[in-house]
């Protein structure tokens, strides 16, 4: 279980997947509207995770093979993620709206709102982290959650998008460095000019 999380490049994924929060609202002050600007991190965080797999991992490890039960988890994981995904998308639409009620509920909620979008992320991705069984990603789940506080308070400072920019950008750096030095020792412990060798001399 643990050569699946070795290379580093989960990480990577959910680095970039917090940084693209970040990023949109930069994105849609540029004219790059909804839901495109929205979409292009997560694809390219993706293309990351899929091409690094296929091109540095397996190449070096060979594909790892799960159980049933594994592949059964991998499933819900799946189902689970998308509907989270949807509802969290949906929470964040209402939210920002009642951010545009200047009424005495509208200014309560806006006050209270982000509390409550930041656990239910973390609820959110600490469930794709059981069913995943990737520890580190418990403690991405709350930089996730801290993000959204974060610019909150960071708007009475910078104001709109730079708050989310630098918030995000905080948060994420971290995780990003972390999957790049794992991603090094990965390269490091199983050089692909080793294993020709090594090849070579069995046969």
């Amino acid at each position: 279980m643990l050569s699946n999380f070795e290379d580093g490049f989960w990480d990577l994924y959910w680095g970039l997947l917090l940084i693209g929060f970040g990023v949109s609202p930069v994105l849609e002050e540029l004219g790059i509207l909804k839901p495109i600007n929205f979409i292009i991190f997560p694809l390219f965080a993706f293309a990351v995770l899929f091409i690094g797999k296929k091109l540095v991992t397996v190449p070096r490890i060979g594909r790892i093979k799960f159980g049933s039960k594994r592949i059964s988890n991998q499933i819900k994981l799946f189902v689970i993620g998308t509907i989270l995904f949807i509802i969290s998308t949906i929470f964040f639409v209402l939210v920002k709206n009642t951010y545009l009620d200047t009424s005495k509920e509208g200014v309560m909620a806006a006050l209270t709102a982000p509390f409550g979008y930041a656990l239910f992320f973390i609820i959110c991705i600490s469930v794709i982290a059981y069913f995943m069984e990737f520890n580190r990603l418990y403690f991405y789940a709350f930089l996730f959650g801290i993000s959204i506080l974060l610019a909150e308070a960071l708007y009475f400072v910078f104001g709109e998008p730079l708050d989310a920019l630098v918030a995000f950008s905080i948060t994420s750096i971290p995780i990003l460095i972390n999957g790049t030095i794992l991603l090094y020792k990965f390269l490091k412990k199983y050089s692909t000019s080793e294993m020709e060798v090594s090849h070579v001399n069995n046969n």
